[in-house]
């Protein structure tokens, strides 16, 4: 079942249904029926599937987390070393 509700002088619609969450915004609420009626006939078919979410990483002591920051370490000690370069 579709929610449609006035916002800010424009009419929201959401559709739940089967594990699918979607929004819209329009100007006119017929608008808003119509797209929210075509959403739930996706939903329906099968044309839409439920989003979900699967972690970059699923290993309990893998190291996903430090490789950003080891990157970012390494750029900032090229740049470091190429500064005192030029100084001396």
């Amino acid at each position: 079942m579709a929610n449609i509700r006035k916002r800010n002088g424009k009419f929201q619609a959401q559709v739940r249904r089967g594990g699918v969450f979607k929004s819209a915004t329009f100007f006119k609420k017929s608008d808003a029926e119509a797209w929210a009626r075509q959403v739930e006939a996706a939903v329906c078919s099968g044309r839409v599937q439920p989003f979900e979410y699967e972690p970059s990483c699923q290993k309990p002591n893998h190291r996903c987390g430090i490789i950003v920051p080891a990157i970012l370490w390494a750029v900032l000690w090229v740049v470091l070393i190429s500064v005192l370069r030029e100084k001396v």
